[in-house]
């Protein structure tokens, strides 16, 4: 189970909590990118601001801050 939680750039970003990972995909092909692995809870929220990805997560205290650039 994921969340697609948007397109940056040429990217597609999805998020799976029970997973623990974020994936970025080629938006035109859906081919996989890359996967960063982070200790993530079963739910939280993510968003995008600018060049830069927040995460929170109940087992997060506050909120992670990645620059996708």
């Amino acid at each position: 189970m994921f969340n697609c939680v948007g397109i940056y750039k040429k990217d597609l970003i999805t998020i799976s909590y029970p997973c623990s990972e974020i994936s970025f995909w080629d938006k035109e092909t859906l081919e996989h990118k890359k996967t960063i692995n982070i200790p993530l809870n079963l739910f939280g929220r993510t968003f995008i601001e600018k060049n830069k990805l927040h995460i929170s997560s109940k087992n997060i205290m506050g909120i992670i801050t990645c620059y996708l650039e």
